[in-house]
Order: C-alpha cells, then sequence, then structure tokens
C-alpha cells in the first residue's frame, strides 16, 4: 500500500473493504462460512459426529489468511484470536484435541457483541455476570436513595433499565434468553 485516507474519512469504510476483500476469497475458497462486522471477521463451520475433516478446512483458511496478512503487512492478532466448540462435553474435549494437535488452542467461552457463549451453550456465565452488574447498578442506586424520593428513585431504575441507557446489561442477549427454559 502505497497511500492511505485519514482515519475518520467517509471513504475509510468503503477503502478498508476493498483492501480486506481477498480474506473474503480466501473463506470462500475454503468453504469457510463468515461474517464481518467493521474490523471483526467470524469464521464458523458445522461438523458432523465424528467428522473432523472440515476442521482441516478450517486450518487451513487461517494459515492461508495469517500468510495473506503477512504479504500485506498485517498482522494477525493471537490473542483476540479464539476459537469454541459448541457440542457435548465429550465431543468438545474431541473436537479441542483435534484442535489443539494442529496448533489451534481453544476456549471454554467467548464473548460475542457482549454476549459471553459457552462451549455447552448453558449461559451461565452470562447470567452470573448479568446479574453481577444488575446488582453494581442497584448498590449505586442505594447509595443516593437517601438524596432523592421514591418517585425520582423508581426513574432513576427504570432509565438503568430502559432501552436508551448506553452499555444497557440487562437486555443484552435477550432473544437468546427466550430460548431458555425458566425465562
Amino acid at each position: 500500500m502505497t497511500c492511505g485516507v485519514p482515519q475518520g474519512s467517509i471513504l475509510a469504510p468503503l477503502l478498508f473493504s476493498l483492501y480486506m476483500l481477498p480474506l473474503s476469497q480466501i473463506m470462500r475458497k475454503n468453504q469457510i462460512a463468515y461474517h464481518s462486522y467493521a474490523d471483526d471477521t467470524q469464521i464458523y463451520l458445522a461438523l458432523s459426529p465424528n467428522d473432523y475433516s472440515p476442521i482441516d478446512s478450517l486450518c487451513q483458511c487461517i494459515d492461508e489468511i495469517n500468510s495473506w496478512m503477512c504479504q500485506n503487512f498485517l498482522q494477525l492478532n493471537k490473542e483476540k484470536t479464539e476459537v469454541i466448540a459448541f457440542r457435548s462435553k465429550e465431543e468438545v474435549l474431541k473436537v479441542n484435541a483435534y484442535l489443539d494437535a494442529r496448533g489451534h488452542t481453544t476456549k471454554n467461552q467467548v464473548r460475542n457483541l457482549g454476549v459471553i457463549l459457552e462451549s455447552d451453550l448453558s449461559f451461565s456465565s452470562h447470567v452470573k455476570a448479568v446479574t453481577k452488574s444488575a446488582y453494581y447498578h442497584l448498590k449505586n442506586i442505594a447509595r443516593i436513595r437517601c438524596f432523592v424520593s421514591s418517585q425520582e428513585a423508581g426513574w432513576i431504575i427504570v432509565m438503568v433499565s430502559s432501552p436508551a441507557f448506553p452499555r444497557r446489561p440487562l437486555d443484552s442477549c435477550s432473544s437468546s434468553r427466550t430460548l431458555l427454559p425458566g425465562f
């Protein structure tokens, strides 16, 4: 690359998309499903029970992406590169061993758009984090309770849990929660 555009320029997102276009070609060539949001890309694949051959395509794809990035003076951030398998505990252990043997460390949980996903899809870590955040906000409201009326305290609680409130943790992943028993 011989030139660039200032960060925040109106053309920056379009030019970035054009610059990263070969990345999508690599993934399509390896028959790997993906989606991108801004400068983050997630790749994923489905596995049949006891058929780990798609993992070889995934590893090949990651190697090609790494090679393309090196050729274009970019670096794959190993700290932010996470691999997780969603399966039964026994299957997760097998898939993790298969991936580890190919040099790709797996995780038991990852964060995606503020939602903590676990390999068993239990959402227990996410529920724990949301509960902790809710108690934090309630504790802060309790600290100022003596300075505000009951009506004002009610407004504060409504404001904290409203869609307009930034970083609304209580409703994060709400559509996923409807699939869980007890919600």
